[in-house]
C-alpha cells in the first residue's frame, strides 16, 4: 500500500506517507503561545497512532506585531526550547518526525483587535482587516520587514536546536506572507508591490533565511495556496508560478492549500465538499515541480488518499480534521481494518466552532481530542452488566465505550433500528460524511457484540402521588 511506504522530504525520511496537518487549535497552546502540557499528549497521541509527521498548529516567529491568540504557539525565544525539545523527544519514541511550522501572522485575519483595540492589524498594505472590516490594516514598513525575515532565521535556529525535524512556512490562505504574494491584498510601490516577483520578495526572503538556518539537515517545506477562489484572489497560473519560484528558492516541498477567509469552504471543507477536493491542485504543482507535494482535503477516506498517491497526484497526504476525529488513523490502516476508524464528518463544531465561541478546541466525534489525559480510556476495575436507554449517537458512544472498557452491555432502542436522529440526518446526499459515522458507529456496535434489542422502550415508574403524600 503506497500510504504505509517510507518516502523523502530532502534528506529527511518518513515512514509512511501520512503527514499531521498544521491546526489552529484554540486552548491547546498556553496563552503566551508556549507548548502546554495538554499540547504534548494531543500531539504525542497522534504519533502513537502511527502517523509519520507531525505538525502542530503555527508558530509565531515574533510577537513584535501581533499578540498569540489562543490557538496559535508562538516560537520567538529560548524559553520555547524546553518544551519543545521534550515534545521532539517523545514523538521520535514513537519512530514519528516532529515539524514546526513558522509564521510571520495572521495579518488582515487578526482576532487581536476584538480584544485590544489599540492592536490594530497588520498588513501588506492599508486593506480592510477580515474579522473587523470597519478597521484599516497597517502596512509593514521595510525595516520591520526585514525584522520578521530575521526573526524567522533565529526560529529556525531554535528549531535545530530542540531536534525538530522539518520546518514548514506559513505562507498561505490569506495570512501575512499570502498577503505579500496577493494581488488582492498588496497594493504597495515599492520593491515589495506590484509584479510577482516583487510581491515574492518578502516569501522568497524568509525562505532564504530559514534555509540559511537550517543547512542541509533539517528539510523546508512551504505551505502554499494556487487559487484563492475568490474575486480578485489568485488564479492557478500565478500559483503555478510561484511554485516554480519557491523550488528555485530551494524548498524542498510544497503543501498545497486551496481558499483563504473569504472562501473558507475551500480552505477547510465542510460536510458539503466532496473528497479530495483539494487534489486536482495538488496534481497541477506536482506537474510543475520536482521536489515532492503534500496534499491536503478532506483525505480521511484511506481508499481515497491511497487513490491520490496512486494517481501521481501528491507524495505526501496530509490530515488535519481527520487527525482530530482519530488519532488512530495510520495504525487501522497498516493493521487492515478501516472501517474501524472514526470518521471525520466535517462539521467543524468541535474544531472550530467551540474555539470562536471561547471554550477549547475539541472535536464532535471524538470527545478525547485535546483531553487525551483526562479521559483516558481504562479497563473497569469491576465489571458489570450495563444498561443503555437509547441508540442514537449518545447511546450507541455510551455502549460503545462501556463495552471496551469491559463491561457487559444491552442497548435499548425503541425503534426499529440503532441511529436516532444520525439517520435523518445522513439522508440527504450532501450530508454522506455523517452517514459514515452511522455506519461506524453501527459496525462498532457489532463487532464488540453488544447486544442490542429493538422495539424496547424503557418506562420510568410514575411520578403521580396523591395529595397526602410527603415528598420522598
Amino acid at each position: 500500500m503506497k500510504l504505509l511506504e517510507p518516502g523523502n522530504i530532502g534528506r529527511l525520511t518518513l515512514k509512511n506517507r501520512v503527514v499531521m496537518t498544521p491546526m489552529g487549535m484554540f486552548g491547546v497552546p498556553n496563552p503566551d503561545g508556549s507548548l502546554s502540557p495538554r499540547g504534548m499528549e494531543f500531539y504525542l497521541a497522534r504519533a502513537r497512532g502511527g502517523t509519520a509527521l507531525v505538525m502542530p498548529a503555527a508558530a509565531l516567529v515574533t510577537t513584535e506585531f501581533e499578540a498569540p491568540c489562543t490557538a496559535l504557539n508562538a516560537f520567538d525565544s529560548m524559553d520555547k526550547v524546553l518544551p519543545w525539545s521534550m515534545l521532539a523527544e517523545r514523538v521520535h519514541h514513537y519512530g514519528a518526525k516532529l515539524g514546526i511550522q513558522l509564521s510571520a501572522g495572521l495579518g488582515r485575519a487578526s482576532v487581536n483587535y476584538f480584544f485590544d483595540s489599540s492592536n490594530v492589524p497588520v498588513s501588506a498594505s492599508p486593506v480592510q482587516a477580515h474579522w473587523t472590516p470597519w478597521i484599516t490594516c497597517r502596512p509593514l514598513e521595510v525595516e520591520e520587514i526585514e525584522r520578521i525575515t530575521a526573526a524567522f532565521g533565529v526560529a529556525a535556529m531554535l528549531a535545530r536546536t530542540c531536534g525538530i525535524d522539518i520546518v514548514e512556512i506559513h505562507g498561505y490562505g490569506g495570512y501575512l506572507l499570502d498577503q505579500f504574494a496577493s494581488e488582492l491584498w498588496n497594493k504597495r510601490t515599492d520593491d515589495y508591490g506590484g509584479s510577482l516577483s516583487n510581491r515574492m520578495r518578502f516569501p522568497l526572503q524568509v525562505v532564504g533565511a530559514v534555509k540559511a538556518a537550517c543547512g542541509d539537515e533539517v528539510p523546508v517545506v512551504f505551505k502554499m495556496t494556487p487559487v484563492h477562489f475568490t474575486e480578485g484572489g489568485r488564479e492557478l497560473e500565478e500559483g503555478l508560478e510561484i511554485a516554480r519560484m519557491l523550488e528555485s528558492a530551494g524548498v524542498d516541498a510544497l503543501h498545497v492549500d486551496a481558499g483563504c477567509y473569504e472562501a473558507w469552504h475551500k480552505a477547510i471543507p465542510p460536510v458539503y465538499e466532496p473528497f479530495a477536493v483539494q487534489s486536482d491542485m495538488a496534481a497541477a504543482v506536482k506537474g510543475v515541480v520536482g521536489v515532492p507535494v503534500i496534499a491536503n482535503g478532506k483525505l480521511g477516506d484511506p481508499a481515497v488518499a491511497e487513490s491520490v498517491l496512486l494517481e501521481g497526484k501528491a507524495d505526501f497526504i496530509g490530515l488535519g480534521r481527520s487527525q482530530l476525529a482519530d488519532p488512530e488513523w495510520v495504525r487501522k490502516v497498516a493493521e487492515g481494518r478501516p472501517e474501524d476508524i472514526v470518521p471525520c464528518i466535517g462539521c467543524c463544531e468541535g474544531c472550530m466552532a467551540r474555539g470562536f465561541s471561547g471554550k477549547f478546541a475539541s472535536c464532535a466525534v471524538n470527545p478525547a481530542c485535546t483531553m487525551e489525559s483526562a479521559y483516558r480510556l481504562e479497563p473497569a476495575t469491576a465489571p458489570r452488566r450495563v444498561l443503555v436507554v437509547g441508540g442514537g449517537p449518545a447511546g450507541m458512544m455510551a455502549a460503545v465505550t462501556a463495552a471496551r472498557r469491559g463491561h457487559d452491555v444491552t442497548v435499548w432502542e425503541r425503534s426499529s433500528r440503532l441511529g436516532g436522529y444520525l439517520v435523518p440526518a445522513g439522508a440527504p446526499d450532501f450530508k454522506r460524511d455523517v452517514r459514515r459515522l452511522l455506519d461506524h458507529m453501527v459496525g462498532q456496535v457489532d463487532k464488540l457484540d453488544i447486544e442490542v434489542l429493538l422495539g424496547r422502550e424503557a418506562r420510568g415508574p410514575s411520578c403521580s402521588r396523591s395529595s397526602k403524600e410527603e415528598p420522598g
